[in-house]
């Protein structure tokens, strides 16, 4: 909890102490908008990534391989600053946040059975908006013409999912962002010295021979 007032104290002196006063605002006035970033805040967290890797997996080997390893990536430093840094999520500060799933639902989310699923001291960097990011670099690279704007827009609704749920503060985003690019650059200092890191079989791709997903500029 002292880390999470840390976060707090930064961002007021940055001038980006804006969440609380965010929430408040939608509780009072938009609950179907809170209720909407409850599901959203669910809905693209583990069900879109689990379901566009599989997706990959089945149509796009080289692609899954690529964007996976950079998911690794992510998940191993976000390890190791879950541990050097531990930050509470915010809506476990009673008075300031409201626990906006446990009061307008899916009530089942944060439930004691599902305690077990996610860890409320990782909340910096934001692995949620983290993969979002990844992920809209994945579909603004992938999808054509107006499609790609999907790119973007993903993580921006991410953005908004889990600051008005109380998820996370606006810097656990800004620190999730910088990871997702540092996890690109380090894939792409990697790949071409270990080539296997995006590699799949021709087999599996409808190729003759290995095939290296090189993603466009």
């Amino acid at each position: 909890m002292i880390n999470a007032q840390r976060v707090i104290s930064w961002e007021r002196s940055a001038g980006i102490f804006w969440e609380a006063a965010w929430q408040s605002w939608a509780l009072e006035n938009a609950q179907a908008l809170v209720l909407a970033m409850n599901w959203l805040y669910i809905v693209t967290y583990w069900p879109i990534v689990m379901g566009v890797g599989l997706f990959l997996f089945v149509r796009f080997r080289s692609r899954f391989y690529y964007y996976r390893t950079v998911v690794v990536i992510s998940l191993i430093i976000a390890l190791g600053l879950f541990m050097a840094f531990p930050v509470a999520s915010p809506f476990r500060i009673t008075g300031m946040f409201v626990d906006s799933i446990q009061t307008l639902g899916p009530t089942f989310y944060g439930s004691p059975q599902m305690a077990v699923l996610y860890n409320t001291n990782a909340a910096m960097p934001s692995l949620h908006f983290c993969w979002s990011v990844i992920l809209g670099v994945l579909f603004f690279r992938s999808l054509n013409g107006w499609s790609k704007l999907f790119g973007p827009a993903y993580p921006v609704v991410t953005f908004f999912a889990i600051t008005l749920t109380a998820n996370h503060f606006i810097l656990d985003a800004v620190a999730g962002g910088l990871l997702a690019g540092l996890s690109f650059a380090i894939m792409a200092f990697a790949a071409p010295r270990w080539p296997w890191l995006a590699r799949t079989t021709g087999r599996k791709t409808g190729g003759n021979g290995p095939e290296t997903y090189k993603p466009a500029r």
